[in-house]
């Protein structure tokens, strides 16, 4: 059996082990290695074969690094995981953050991101706030049910106690079971989701 190079590249099994020698008439070595003309017909079309498969060789691995050489490298993907790891602080603070704030955003993480596109990342964090306030907002409707009950029998009170600025929107946010701050940032984003679902109960 041949090498698994062998193998690979379809060498002839005879080629890699025979040895070839040009008969020298005045040598008077009487060896006993086995040997081979290199001139026979036989020995020459091997030859030629494994020359014709080097050559095919050669030219694959050119093209291959001609491409390997001409396409960008593609910056790792950008997960989930690690986007919540740097948008969740500003979140905290900012549910709805400002166009300055996302710059700052966008800025930091193309130092921690190097090669992703600028227009690539402000989408990508658009897209995590939009998720992330829907996601939020279902579980200030909760909290909002926790405090009250029956939103629907309530809806006065809670109405009155907005518009008094009387409402506990300390409470709201710790029954949120969040990281939320209360900032006037997330208490807007607090009254705007309450206004929300009193106006689905009026309907």
């Amino acid at each position: 059996m041949g090498t698994d190079l062998d193998d690979l590249f379809g060498i002839p099994e005879d080629i890699s082990k025979v040895q070839f020698i040009h008969e020298d008439p005045t040598s008077t070595s009487d060896s006993s290695s086995p040997r081979l003309n290199s001139d026979t017909p036989a020995t020459l079309a091997n030859l030629e074969t494994v020359m014709q498969r080097i050559v095919a060789i050669e030219e694959v691995l050119r093209q291959v690094i001609c491409v390997v050489q001409q396409t960008p490298v593609r910056p790792a993907e950008i997960r989930k995981g690690q986007l919540d790891r740097h948008c969740i602080t500003l979140f905290e603070k900012h549910p709805e953050p400002t166009i300055t704030q996302l710059a700052g955003l966008i800025r930091s993480l193309e130092d921690i991101f190097p090669g992703h596109d600028r227009r690539e990342l402000l989408s990508l964090v658009r897209r995590w706030f939009r998720k992330k306030r829907e996601e939020v907002g279902l579980k200030v409707v909760a909290a909002l049910k926790r405090m009250y009950g029956d939103l629907k029998s309530k809806r006065d009170e809670i109405e009155k106690a907005l518009q008094d600025e009387t409402f506990d929107f300390g409470t709201l946010i710790e029954e949120t079971r969040l990281c939320l701050e209360s900032t006037p940032a997330v208490i807007g984003f607090c009254r705007e989701k309450i206004n929300c679902q009193l106006r689905r109960l009026q309907s």
